[in-house]
């Protein structure tokens, strides 16, 4: 993954006092090494380490995404968000290799880590129930009763919770 390679090179760099960030492009997680003087430069470190302008970084956006690439893309991510990244692409995996135990494990860090997070809630709470874990899958249904999200179905949630209790 091009963010877990990018995260060690950060922290190599670190280590030897430069300084690197983040940039979670969609599609594609890039590095930006920030000089203490002088223009930054862009790294994909996935790609050999290879230095890109922000019209290569657009070009392989756009291949990778269909998307264009605006400045917002190019902003650098804290370590909150990489976290996050990091574990949706390994949820992202273990769903394609069918792998429940691995998904679930991945959903329990994601809402660990952004307990507000509505779609791994849900996908929790389904995984929790598939596995056996009736009271924990009804308590993040009870979490979505008391929350209140914008967008959320409740009598849906409720109907849910009922089936879950059967």
């Amino acid at each position: 993954l091009p963010i877990t390679l990018s995260v060690l090179f950060m922290e190599i760099g670190r280590r030897i006092d430069l300084k690197f960030e983040g940039v979670g492009m969609p599609g594609h997680f890039l590095v930006r090494y920030v000089p203490g003087e002088g223009d930054s430069q862009l790294i994909d470190v996935f790609d050999g380490g290879e230095k890109l302008s922000r019209e290569a970084a657009a070009r392989k956006m756009f291949q990778i995404t269909g998307g264009i690439l605006n400045d917002e893309h190019l902003k650098p991510v804290d370590t909150a968000k990489i976290d996050r990244r990091m574990l949706r692409n390994l949820f992202g995996i273990a769903a394609k290799e069918g792998d429940q135990a691995a998904m679930l494990r991945y959903t329990e860090a994601l809402v660990a880590v952004d307990p507000a997070d509505v779609q791994h809630r849900g996908i929790r709470a389904i995984l929790r129930q598939q596995s056996g874990r009736r009271a924990a899958a009804i308590a993040d249904l009870d979490w979505f009763l008391e929350h209140k999200p914008a967008g959320l179905d409740l009598d849906r949630i409720r109907e849910m919770k009922e089936s879950f209790q059967e």
